[in-house]
């Protein structure tokens, strides 16, 4: 087996646990970029429902609170029931019907909330769907502060 010098040897390929930090390597934790990216969003969604509720009222704010609630909610079964399919596939060569249809069931959730959110008349729609992009203006802070620590 060849490495990228060109060189051979019996076994090249290295977990991620035996690289050794250098200058090169970044010096981050997952489950601190994790943690800091779901405390971000908390506060985008804070700083959003505090800024509607100032500048258009309670139904935007309770629409982007909502929102907000519902992309924790999305994010996180995201990751778990993803977790699932992947750790199953790679035991048994394909995911269950279970586990598949429990990814697809958390869109059939969301849009029954949103369904019975609208129903009730104290949501705005829009609010609820800047709401839901709370998640990703989120992970933009969470970019340009990872892009201004690794800068050098």
């Amino acid at each position: 087996m060849h490495d990228f010098n060109g060189s051979t040897g019996a076994n090249q390929s290295k977990s991620m646990d035996d690289v050794q930090q250098n200058e090169e390597t970044p010096d981050f934790a997952p489950l601190e970029n994790e943690q800091r990216l779901r405390i971000i969003t908390v506060m985008v969604i804070g700083a959003g429902t505090g800024l509607a509720f100032a500048l258009a009222g309670r139904k935007l704010a309770l629409g982007i609170a909502l929102g907000g609630i519902l992309s924790l909610f999305n994010e996180r079964w995201l990751r778990s029931s993803t977790k699932a399919m992947i750790e199953l596939a790679s035991a048994t060569g394909n995911p269950s019907v279970a586990t598949t249809s429990k990814f697809i069931f958390r869109f059939v959730v969301i849009a029954v909330v949103i369904a019975v959110a609208m129903k009730s008349g104290y949501f705005n729609l829009l609010g609820i769907g800047i709401g839901f992009a709370a998640f990703v203006v989120a992970a933009m802070v969470e970019a340009i502060y990872q892009l201004t620590i690794f800068k050098d």
